[in-house]
């Protein structure tokens, strides 16, 4: 035989974890290892890996590799034994000792070329590897590259033997920076790598990937979209000029507009759109920009634009070069030439841009916000017991209403999946203490409208002389809630918002400092219709008027200035306390005296406050100690522990549900903090003279028995079976109401797990996947995408992790995560630049299931593990409306869902309004109920 493969002259496996290459053993210099079949005569595969120093993956796939590579070998001798010396079939069967047909098959045309596939499979591979830095070789390569999974193995295998070396690492994901993708990428070889020993090769190797994470590309080639925007997918913003704006200053607190933009109506380049009112910001003279609350103004004076509202005094100017002089215009962020950051101008997430209108938030999106239908527990449990029992009911019953349903769902596999998704959300619930909101809730932005009466709000979502309470998180006490009635009326609230108004809600300025201090720059309310006074208001307490904290307690000369991970400590010490104060009836003096130091402490960072000296001076240690029995703090109620956090040792990821009980069942990973020792037993110190150590697992070198059990993050209510165990010594009636829905909600979630195991078993019919080839075709190859798909998102995340790093080298101070307002522009611009990194490469959403699809998976005409596959791509929402079961008699309602919409309707829901949430007629509805009761 004469054949050889030549890829790359490179560097080829040395000695070391691999001596197969080094004469001991018999076979070990074939390339293929043919003598691996002899080998098993009398060993088993494990054996004959261990005797290579090879993993049995590795071992299998040399194999199969030599096996493709002796057969190429063999068609290439028996075509020109054929057709060079003009053999018969039968003379080259006789002389290569196999069989006529076997030589038969050998000479057909395409039978070379299909023994050779791993290998050209490499030599494409290697293309690829020698043009970039690396390439990507993680999950849905192979479906891009349309090959099976195993073959692309082999073709690895094959590379790395030839010298190439794979790298492994996870990548941060820039929303959620707790998480990594795990990634590996395969490295070209390197002429100085000749020198080296294998360890340093893989440093090296790790370390080339590391420092070119942007040049790490799949084996194939990818398509960008060439966009006219900037890293953060924006443009450049336009400037307006100074002489176009008008800055008007606050005569009076009861005229306080600050943070309102006025835009000329029809003005060049300042145009809102369709909407009415939005969170904007205006670069000015390209070095500085307004940032606030944007409408339309038909009173401008002539020549100006923009008209602004600020609270500062009048020595403040609207302008000075000087960047770091007092000024009304903010400066805008900087790069390196000292000009505006395209990427990054105002620190802030840009949505989108109408000419010189960059906007933050707009209409129609503040109602998504989840408080729009949800009370969280520091404003209910601050309220009458009935209300709170009422709308955590209306909430437990909407879970029993869609348990109902998700048990009625006939395919096994997204029943199984929707009962353990349904599962965590009630666990979930547990922890978060959310209720239903009330009747005709929503989250309004705030605007002002001096001319209203306190107490009065401009609001057409609303009708004339409704009253509505309004809510600021963080929430603390119901003096901070101000009762105010519709007055549609307003000339000035028409003037400014219209009669189309959605998100918006105008009020007086004395009435949005009783929100705990709220301006109008974006600061939202959550608004709730209150007919039958379900929402009780307190007089604003005498102590907190005109209580403002950089006033009262500035920082001294030399005061170390908190960080933000003790300021957010802080914060939740003495939010907590408050709580438990309400609950056990404090006096108004002594809540005065904690809600003036939460004030300090939220602002004690940006402003650089003596919290500890506000501290002291509001006896908050004598308050923890007489409301939670110590000085430091500690939360005692049920709704201040509930998602308080607790250590437990570190689990793994996956569980084990309890088949009578429901109940997760977890198992440690009993990795211990270990010092590293050298070899001859001495601790290995680092650069600092400090011993190094890692958290090992029990099987691995170094493993400390005596070391410290690694921890992790819990809940106190996760980690409670009985939710009562968090109640207070005291058993306030609040607590109790509380303990027992989380009790609800843990007995929903077991008894989802349970329904999960009992789930009938996936059965795949032949004659379906017959009647179904179009349809299998159809999501097979959407599945595949999908896959390739998960490619893209990994150069996304990897170019985005390269373009982000580079801002915070550059910028520290401006992307410190240890800064209040550093962690907040980095969270911004993780997601700009990972969206915009996307939409560059094209990176398509989750696909969708039609309808024939579903009857296909229905029937049973798709394998179990492709069910599975589509059930974690395709869109969810969609998944969840063809699964859900539909009835082809009149409309009904289960009797789950009929006891829901009973308490939707005593808690101050219209019956067209219950209707609505069930997608039926008012008439139905009444129908239905009347039903219900008869046969009640």
């Amino acid at each position: 035989m004469n054949y050889s493969i030549i890829i790359h002259s490179g560097v080829k496996r040395k000695s070391g974890r691999y001596k197969w290459g080094s004469g001991e053993n018999p076979y070990q210099h074939e390339p293929w290892f043919k003598g691996w079949g002899d080998l098993r005569k009398t060993m088993s595969e494990k054996e004959i890996a261990e005797m290579y120093h090879m993993t049995m993956k590795e071992l299998r796939y040399r194999h199969s590799i030599g096996k493709d590579m002796e057969k190429a070998a063999q068609i290439g001798h028996a075509k020109e034994l054929r057709y060079s010396k003009q053999m018969s079939v039968k003379a080259i069967a006789d002389k290569m000792g196999v069989s006529e047909s076997t030589v038969n098959s050998w000479l057909k045309p395409d039978a070379e070329e299909r023994a050779k596939e791993t290998e050209e499979l490499a030599k494409e591979l290697a293309k690829y590897a020698d043009k970039h830095v690396a390439i990507d070789i993680g999950k849905g390569v192979e479906e891009a590259l349309g090959v099976k999974k195993t073959k692309l193995e082999a073709a690895v295998q094959l590379l790395k033997d030839m010298g190439y070396v794979n790298v492994q690492w996870k990548q941060i994901q820039q929303t959620n920076t707790s998480k990594g993708t795990q990634m590996t990428a395969l490295v070209k070889p390197k002429s100085e790598w000749e020198s080296m020993t294998e360890k340093e090769i893989k440093k090296d190797a790790y370390k080339t990937v590391m420092e070119n994470l942007q040049d790490v590309m799949p084996p194939y080639d990818v398509v960008f979209n060439i966009l006219n925007e900037t890293k953060t997918g924006i443009r450049k913003p336009e400037s307006v000029s100074l002489d176009k704006i008008q800055l008007v200053y606050m005569d009076d607190p009861d005229t306080n507009r600050d943070g309102l933009v006025e835009l000329r109506r029809g003005a060049d380049g300042l145009d809102l759109g369709e909407s009415v009112v939005a969170q904007v910001r205006i670069a000015v003279n390209d070095d500085r920009y307004i940032k606030g609350m944007a409408v339309y103004s038909d009173d401008l004076p002539e020549g100006i634009d923009i008209r602004v509202h600020t609270s500062k005094s009048k020595t403040t100017p609207l302008y000075d070069p000087d960047p770091n002089a007092k000024q009304f215009l903010k400066p805008v962020k900087t790069d390196e030439t000292g000009k505006m950051d395209p990427d990054d101008p105002f620190g802030a997430q840009i949505i989108k841009q109408r000419g010189k209108i960059n906007i933050v938030n707009e209409e129609g999106k503040w109602g998504d916000w989840s408080s729009a239908n949800t009370l969280a527990s520091q404003v209910l449990s601050k309220q009458k017991k009935e209300v709170a029992k009422q709308q955590l009911n209306i909430d437990y019953l909407r879970r029993v209403a869609e348990f109902d349903e998700i048990k009625r769902i006939t395919n096994p596999m997204v029943q199984e999946k929707r009962l353990k998704d349904f599962a965590d959300e009630c666990d979930k619930a547990a922890e978060e203490l959310k209720a239903a909101g009330l009747p005709g809730q929503s989250v309004k932005v705030l605007l002002p409208v001096p001319s209203l009466k306190p107490g009065e709000c401009y609001c057409p979502a609303y009708k004339d002389g409704e009253r509505l309470a309004l809510i600021r998180y963080p929430h603390q006490s119901k003096s901070e809630i101000p009762i105010v009635t519709v007055n549609n009326k307003n000339r000035e609230g028409k003037r400014m918002m219209g009669n189309q108004v959605v998100d918006a809600i105008g009020i007086h300025p004395r009435d949005a400092g009783r929100l705990s201090g709220a301006d109008f720059d974006g600061d939202t309310v959550v608004v709730i219709p209150n007919r039958k006074n379900l929402i009780e208001s307190e007089p604003e307490f005498k102590g907190l008027k005109g209580f403002e904290p950089k006033e009262q307690w500035p920082a001294y000369e030399g005061m170390k200035v908190i960080k933000h991970q003790t300021q957010q400590t802080q914060m939740g010490i003495v939010t907590n306390l408050i709580t438990d104060m309400t609950l056990q009836g404090a006096s108004e003096e002594e809540l005065t005296r904690a809600i003036k130091q939460a004030q300090v402490v939220i602002d004690a960072e940006k402003h650089k406050l003596n919290w500890k000296g506000a501290e002291e001076e509001y006896r908050i240690a004598e308050l923890h100690e007489k409301y939670q029995g110590k000085k430091q703090g500690g939360a005692i109620t049920i709704v201040s522990r509930a998602g308080s956090q607790q250590e437990v040792n570190e689990r793994n990821p996956y569980y084990k549900i309890d088949p009578e009980t429901g109940k997760k069942l977890y198992t440690e990973t009993g990795r211990r903090k270990s010092y590293l020792k050298d070899a001859d037993g001495n601790y290995i110190l680092n650069k600092n003279g400090k011993r190094v150590w890692k958290n090992l697992l029990p099987k691995q070198p170094g493993y400390d028995p005596n070391g410290a059990l690694v921890k992790q993050e819990s809940t106190k209510m996760a980690e409670r079976e009985d939710a009562r165990e968090l109640i207070s010594p005291f058993k306030h009636p609040i607590e109790i109401v509380y303990g027992d829905y989380a009790n609800q909600c843990k007995a929903l979630a077991n008894e989802a797990r349970k329904a999960s195991m009992r789930v009938a078993e996936f059965e795949y019919d032949p004659r379906a996947a017959e009647a179904y080839q179009e349809e299998i075709k159809s999501l097979t190859n959407k599945v595949n995408a999908a896959k390739v798909n998960a490619t893209l998102e990994r150069i996304a995340q990897r170019t985005a992790g390269v373009i982000v790093d580079d801002k915070i080298e550059k910028y520290p101070d401006r992307y410190n995560k240890t800064t209040a307002d550093g962690k907040k522009h980095l969270s911004k611009i993780r997601s700009q630049v990972l969206k915009q990194q996307r939409s560059i490469l094209n990176k398509e959403r989750a696909f969708d299931v039609t309808d024939r699809e579903w009857e296909a998976i229905q029937s049973g005409a798709l394998r179990k593990t492709m069910v599975q596959e589509i059930l974690n791509r395709a869109d969810a929402d969609r998944i969840k409306e063809l699964s859900t079961p539909k009835s082809s008699k009149l409309p009904t309602l289960s009797k789950a869902n009929l006891a829901h919409a009973r308490a939707m309707l005593n808690s101050g829901w219209t019956q067209a309004q219950v209707a609505d949430n069930f997608n039926i007629s008012p008439s139905t509805l009444s129908r239905l109920l009347r039903g219900d009761k008869k046969e009640g």
